[in-house]
């Protein structure tokens, strides 16, 4: 049983090789707009700073999420740091003083993805060591495409770190509610993964954060540009939907001017409220609602859920937010 993940965002990938001119070569094919790098001619220099790196709290394989609500794992996206976080390396395995495989197995973070630069006479030695689990693939040197293949090792090395990372801590409470309340949560549905993939590629979004067990994430755009996404299962969409209307009914009995087109938008589950989430310390009044109130999309899965996406969320504190264009432009 295999969920989204919950979390994503780019990360560092570290490039190890004594030959400069190798290393010069690399930067000039890697895709900027999925990761930061690092490179690194002296291999000894290197595993030192990937050793020393830290690992966001929450991500640390000793953290106990029981520590934290799911909902606070979005706060993540105020770590100025986070794009340190070392998810992968790539290292020739012919160096000076330190073989590649010799590199990889004095890395301190078992999650850490390792990933061997070969030469044709080194292959068999590579597969011999993927093999025994002490590196996770390996690339051979001046292969056909060899850019292509390089960026897609990449994007799929970030996401086996990050599921690796939170398997035996997010994602085991995650489990654990969704064998006993099925209905509740979508993150184990192909049909909302099918949509939430989407919907990540057409709003160009390269973070997601869960902040709500059910499926709800909170996501960014590389510019920092927040959005956030509220799900509903058809009993939980029912039960919220009346409670907002019974809200408006008592303002309006108290006087209050509440937007009747909205009030039938909800009756008809054509739109639904998505209050501000937790870290707000004000609820808004129930009279400007309105501007909280999205269209609602119905997902046919294994159940039946209620999705609202909210393209610009006013939830979070944007001058808070070192976004991933601002962190690369630093470097």
């Amino acid at each position: 049983m295999n969920s989204l993940l919950c979390c994503y965002f780019p990360t560092k990938i570290v490039f190890v090789d004594d030959n400069s001119r190798m290393l010069k070569s690399l930067r000039a094919i890697l895709d900027m707009n999925v990761a930061s790098y690092d490179f690194f001619d002296d291999p000894y220099t290197a595993l030192e700073f990937i050793n020393n790196s830290q690992t966001i709290n929450f991500l640390s394989p000793s953290f106990s999420i029981r520590e934290r609500e799911v909902e606070e794992i979005y706060k993540t996206i105020y770590n100025p740091k986070r794009h340190e976080e070392v998810s992968t390396v790539i290292v020739d395995y012919e160096m000076p003083g330190m073989k590649g495989l010799e590199f990889c197995e004095k890395l301190n973070n078992p999650h850490i993805r390792k990933i061997l630069y070969t030469g044709v006479a080194d292959e068999e030695l590579a597969i011999q060591a993927f093999n025994k689990g002490i590196i996770d693939g390996f690339i051979r040197k001046n292969t056909t495409g060899q850019a292509a293949v390089i960026n897609e090792f990449i994007r799929e090395s970030q996401f086996k770190y990050f599921k690796s990372l939170t398997g035996s801590s997010v994602e085991s409470i995650i489990k654990e509610y969704a064998v006993g309340n099925p209905e509740d949560t979508a993150l184990y549905d192909p049909v909302f993964a099918s949509y939430f993939n989407e919907l990540l590629e057409k709003n160009n979004i390269c973070e997601y954060y869960l902040n709500d067990i059910s499926g709800g994430f909170v996501f960014l755009t590389s510019k920092g540009r927040p959005s956030a996404l509220f799900i509903y299962s058809e009993e939980n969409f029912e039960n919220i939907q009346l409670e907002f209307q019974g809200i408006f009914e008592n303002k309006i009995a108290e006087g209050k001017r509440i937007s009747s087109s909205l009030i039938k938008d909800l009756e008809e589950n054509r739109k639904t409220v998505c209050l501000p989430f937790c870290g707000v310390k004000m609820q808004p009044d129930p009279e400007v609602w309105e501007k909280y109130a999205y269209p609602v999309q119905t997902l046919k899965g294994n159940q039946t859920y209620y999705v609202a996406y909210v393209p610009d969320a006013d939830y979070v504190n944007h001058s808070e937010i070192i976004s991933f264009e601002k962190y690369s432009r630093s470097k």
